[in-house]
């Protein structure tokens, strides 16, 4: 999606380098950077074209247990009367530890990925014309996306049962 946003506006990084004079290829005014991201954003939609039935797959996961219990699984009726016997505070715990907590480092460990991302499509329209700052900036942000999903990969794993039994103590199903 940036590599999208960089090639129709690309005033949009602060940039207009890959689509003035220098280093022109034809007469639509689109220099290599606007290629390069091109063939970048060419390749990202044919990754999500070939994988699209593993990403279906990994959104019907996620929406899952919030519809249905999962009471085919052998620790659900367990944990279920383990949580039921809890006090309030710790069924909180609980649900800040097992169900929110996951998914919000997930959704910072993407954050990260997207800032790496846009520090690659801006040097990118500069031509790779920039300080010393920015690619340091974009491996710091890259370590932490891979190390933030290496932290939430166990809890994640066990993320789907963790919510449905939160939900079927909490509020239970319909």
């Amino acid at each position: 999606m940036l590599g999208v946003i960089g090639l129709l506006s690309p005033a949009t990084y602060g940039q207009t380098r890959g689509f003035s004079a220098q280093g022109q290829i034809g007469g639509l005014g689109l220099g290599w950077p606007a290629l390069v991201l091109a063939g970048l954003v060419l390749g990202g939609i044919v990754y999500a074209l070939v994988h699209r039935n593993g990403i279906r797959w990994a959104v019907v996961r996620m929406v899952d247990p919030w519809r249905r219990p999962m009471q085919d699984h052998d620790s659900y009726d367990g944990a279920v009367g383990a949580l039921e016997a809890c006090p309030e505070t710790l069924r909180s715990r609980y649900a800040m530890r097992f169900v929110y907590k996951p998914p919000f480092l997930a959704v910072l460990a993407t954050f990260f990925a997207f800032s790496s991302a846009y520090f690659l499509v801006d040097a990118i329209l500069a031509q790779f014309v920039v300080g010393w700052q920015q690619p340091v900036l974009a491996v710091v942000n890259a370590v932490l996306s891979v190390v933030l999903w290496r932290v939430a990969a166990v809890p994640l794993s066990t993320w789907r049962l963790a919510v449905s039994v939160h939900k079927t103590v909490a509020t239970g199903y319909v």
